[in-house]
């Protein structure tokens, strides 16, 4: 895989979608505890795969890859979190797009 600044092995990138799995995950539990700070958490997590499709080329074209970024912007949008079913939806329909990018990059 290229990145901006030379090669990166796949691997290192299947285990970052690990790791963001149990991020995207964690927004669940603070949605049910009413976490103030779900929004800020949230966008941290936009900018971040903003940032990631940045620094990875190939991610500014793949489709998952903008799937998952909107779910989370979806959710930020017009406090839809605030939903417990649209928030369960989207956090696992995230997780699944998570998984199909491991596949692919595996």
């Amino acid at each position: 895989m290229i990145i901006k600044y030379g090669l990166m092995q796949n691997e290192h990138f299947v285990n970052y979608m690990k790791y963001l799995t149990s991020r995207i995950y964690k927004i669940l539990p603070m949605q049910e505890e009413g976490c103030d700070t779900i929004v800020e958490y949230m966008e941290d997590l936009c900018n971040e795969l903003a940032g990631n499709a940045e620094l990875i080329e190939s991610l500014k074209w793949n489709g998952n890859f903008l799937i998952l970024m909107g779910n989370i912007q979806f959710l930020i949008k017009d406090e839809n979190y605030e939903d417990h079913s649209i928030c369960k939806k989207k956090v696992f329909n995230s997780i699944g797009v998570i998984e199909k990018l491991i596949k692919e990059y595996k």
